[in-house]
């Protein structure tokens, strides 16, 4: 029983010493930054139920019930200053977001130059979180 007690002794010596590590490079930073952003505003509209002004004026194929889930990407990014902090990576991190699938971008309704609606074309400011970081 001794053992087992000194052995659970080194163990927690060594979870003070090995703990698990934040970003590294300035990369990693920004993406960690930009996506506790994001899930932050998730999770302060999912509480709330709260609809960005510019994304209930959207022609979209979602109900009203669903527009909550809309994240306006500058506007959260701009609210904690990450444009000053992080402008060379924003772009990037996002394009990184997009491929990896952990944010998808919204897309609404566009009229060309001869009044025809074109479905999903026009590229709007807002995303929709679709999977966890890990």
């Amino acid at each position: 029983m001794e053992a087992a007690f000194r052995f659970c002794e080194w163990q927690e010596r060594l979870r003070q010493v090995f703990k698990p590590g934040l970003a590294e490079s300035k990369d990693a930073e920004a993406f960690e930054a930009v996506w506790s952003a994001l899930n932050e505003q998730y999770n302060k509209q999912k509480e709330t139920r709260e609809v960005h002004p510019k994304a209930a004026s959207l022609t979209l194929d979602m109900g009203q019930e669903h527009r909550w889930k809309l994240i306006h990407f500058t506007d959260v990014l701009n609210s904690k200053s990450y444009y000053r902090r992080y402008a060379r990576f924003i772009s990037q991190v996002r394009k990184t977001m997009l491929e990896e699938g952990f944010i998808h971008e919204v897309r609404g309704d566009e009229e060309d130059d001869h009044g025809n609606v074109k479905k999903g074309k026009g590229k709007t400011p807002f995303v929709i979180l679709a999977k966890d970081v890990k």
